[in-house]
């Protein structure tokens, strides 16, 4: 089976990615995102994020390095495998 998950809100994401308003970004299975804070721990109800995007190893970015970065986000969303 070929997932196709896309990103959502993927146009403020990008507005967020390039204005370095964030603590952490994380991404769930279904291509929802929100903004944490940096010391924010998981869900009490285990429906934990599967990718997280932390501001200290991603700022001060171009147009074009945010386009890539929510390629590459997609890209292990669509390749992640649960384990059951």
């Amino acid at each position: 089976m070929v997932n196709d998950i896309k990103i959502k809100r993927k146009g403020f994401l990008h507005k967020v990615l390039r204005e370095d308003n964030f603590d952490q970004l994380i991404f769930w299975k279904d291509g929802s995102w929100t903004d944490v804070s940096s010391s924010y721990g998981g869900e009490m109800d285990g429906n934990n994020p599967i990718y997280k995007l932390k501001r200290a190893y991603f700022y001060d970015n171009t147009w074009k390095e945010s386009t890539e970065k929510i390629k590459e986000i997609e890209e292990y969303l669509n390749s992640y495998e649960e384990d059951y």
